[in-house]
Order: C-alpha cells, then structure tokens, then sequence
C-alpha cells in the first residue's frame, strides 16, 4: 500500500503547478522576490504527502487567503519571545518598511487539493492495476 501511496503522490505533485498556473498565469509570483522568483510547485513530503517546497509555502499562503495592509513605519506582530531566565513570554514586532496592499485570497491550495482529488481514483486504480500485474505475471 506504501507504495501505491507514493505512487499516486509522485503524480500528483504536478497538479499543484496546474492550480498556480490557473490562477495566476505562471508558476512563480512576480515581485516577491524581485530578480529571483520562487517557484511556486508541490512536493512530496513524508512518503505521501503533498505540500508547497519549502520557499514556496509563504507565496502559497498569501495565494490561498490574502494578505493584510500595513503602511510604512507601522509596527507589526514578528513572533514570540519566551524569556530563559523568568519564563516570561512576549510578542516580537517590527517596523514595516514599506506600504503594503491588501488583497483577498484566490484559494490557490484549494483548488490545487481539488484537481488532486478528482485525478485521484484514476491514478490509484492505475497504480493498484501495475502492482497486482507485477505480482501475478512473475509467477
């Protein structure tokens, strides 16, 4: 079964492109990072799970819900802070650097999921039918 799993997985790592690119054109967000795109692709992570690479879970996230506004010289939420010492645990903030616009999510990752689950009866029917014809023709 683990590798009737992987199988399917393998394949399906491509539909995550195929979101992306349905939603906004190309595979990459231009001017995330400006002179080095990230790409913006799946991978299969655990044995069988799919999920954005590791740069790419950050322009994944903001696809798939949004982002929120800060103007510049905001002070904005950065993380957690827990003291050695005492224990004692603070917010983190930092100064925004520059305006920011909101703008809603496009579900990215949910169409993604999607497109995935409707290709996937035909894949592990496909992948289940290769290993039982390996397994009945060797004897």
């Amino acid at each position: 079964m683990d590798g009737i799993a992987k199988d399917v997985a393998a394949q399906s790592v491509g539909d995550v492109a195929q979101a992306v690119r349905g939603d906004i054109g190309d595979s990459s967000m231009s001017g995330w990072r400006r002179g080095n795109p990230i790409e913006i692709v799946g991978a299969v992570e655990g044995g069988s799970a799919i999920v954005p690479v590791r740069p790419a879970r950050g322009p994944m996230r903001v696809l798939e819900s949004g982002r929120n506004t800060y103007a510049a010289g905001d002070r904005r939420n950065s993380g957690m802070y827990t003291s050695k010492k005492t224990g004692m645990t603070r917010q983190k903030t930092r100064k925004v650097k520059r305006s920011v616009a909101a703008h809603g999510g496009k579900g990215t990752w949910s169409d993604a999921r999607a497109l995935i689950e409707s290709n996937l009866a035909k894949r592990s029917r496909d992948a289940l039918h290769r290993v039982m014809a390996g397994i009945f023709t060797k004897g």
